[in-house]
């Protein structure tokens, strides 16, 4: 049985499937595709456990709540998914209805009232998250398919609907192999910046075969967020998501309002060409005197010493005297205004007389541009989406 909102999408996922399994199959020794979900659901609660977090998501609670909004349903929103025909709720085995609502009135605290947000009440409004964190980080991971056998006698697939992929090592002496699967993306709750811990629930998943790309399989439903009512904050990935087309993944998270806190592929570093004059790196944009030193800049390495590293900030923060400023934040269409370092008094440049005003602690341009480009001529320059489409961040 499933509950009313989910019961077209069933019925739709029956009709596609016909006599074959929708995923992961029913027959025992095939197992079910979602243990290893259930194992790390276990492993979240056990850490809310340790630090002291309130135990939400405890298992006889979810279970409650889940007959209890499934007994209220109409009888016809549960779908038998090989007959397309509706069948009745039924409640799981050795669960009565008293006990569940005894259960679930004991984990909720008391009755609940419409619009309790103890427990996600409220229905689908922006009230209901309101209080919850709006950042989020995402990650996909490889989840093997378990059939007795891999391919049938006729030489068809056991599972049809996984795939063959490869998948590197993750430890020390961990070598690279293939595994028969599917790819698991997840959209993890993580702390506001600032802000206090929070329990690191999963939010969002999508269970993709291996034959698909599953970071624009997860996209969409990321984007989908703000229509439940949940606020896109940052968006924390690494450069397996950084390095995929803009069109991927950076540019309609940006269009949702997402920010990115990404880690960039090497391949992505450094400079990547200019702008109005004005040099494209790291995804950012800077003035066309910035000392090359400044601009190769890459990474701390692990292991790094307190001098290396002290040496590292101090190069970093000389590199962002350079960089262009913002002056206006994005408009419908993705396009904003940078200016001048030398503008915004971070440097001082012959070609902008007030700027050699400023204190002889800035960095100063000895040796301008001799036919100056727009970036240097103008007080500001428009940035259009697609400039540092893949590499622009909420960070340096």
């Amino acid at each position: 049985p499933v509950l009313a909102p989910f019961g077209a999408r069933l019925l739709g996922a029956s009709l596609f499937a016909g006599n074959a399994f929708v995923v992961g199959g029913a027959e025992v020794p095939r197992r079910n595709v979602t243990t290893p979900l259930v194992s790390s659901l276990a492993s979240t609660l056990g850490r809310c456990a340790r630090r002291g977090w309130p135990n939400v998501l405890s298992s006889s609670a979810c279970v409650a709540l889940w007959t209890r909004q499934a007994s209220s349903a109409p009888s016809s929103s549960a779908t038998s998914w090989r007959t397309s025909s509706p069948s009745m709720s039924r409640w799981p085995s050795g669960c009565s209805e008293a006990g569940v609502e005894r259960n679930a009135r004991a984990h909720r605290g008391g009755p609940r009232q419409r619009g309790d947000r103890r427990t996600g009440g409220g229905g689908r409004g922006g009230s209901t998250h309101r209080s919850a964190p709006s950042s989020l980080a995402v990650d996909w991971t490889d989840v093997e398919s378990f059939p007795t056998r891999r391919t049938k006698p006729d030489g068809a697939y056991s599972d049809i609907e996984a795939a063959w992929e490869h998948r590197k090592g993750g430890g020390p002496g961990e070598k690279d192999e293939l595994f028969f699967g599917y790819y698991l993306s997840l959209a993890t709750m993580v702390a506001d910046e600032g802000a206090g811990a929070v329990p690191e629930l999963v939010r969002r998943m999508n269970l993709v075969s291996c034959d698909h790309d599953p970071v624009p399989e997860f996209v969409p439903i990321l984007e989908h967020l703000p229509t439940s009512g949940i606020t896109l904050g940052d968006v924390v990935a690494d450069s397996g998501y950084a390095h995929r087309v803009p069109e991927h993944f950076a540019l309609p998270l940006r269009a949702a309002g997402a920010n990115l806190v990404v880690d960039l592929h090497p391949n992505d570093r450094g400079t990547q060409g200019t702008h109005q004059g004005a040099i494209a790196c790291n995804g950012n944009l800077y003035c066309p005197k910035t000392p090359a030193a400044l601009l190769d800049l890459g990474p701390l390495g692990r292991g790094t010493s307190a001098e290396e590293t002290a040496a590292h900030d101090a190069k970093t923060a000389e590199l962002a005297r350079y960089k262009l400023g913002r002056v206006s934040a994005d408009d419908e269409d993705g396009y904003h205004r940078v200016a001048c370092p030398a503008v915004m008094d971070k440097v001082r440049c012959p070609l902008h007389k007030a700027s050699m005003a400023l204190s002889f602690d800035k960095p100063e341009v000895l040796a301008p541009p001799e036919e100056a480009p727009a970036c240097c001529r103008q007080q500001t320059i428009t940035v259009p989406p697609s400039v540092n489409a893949k590499t622009a961040r909420r960070h340096d």
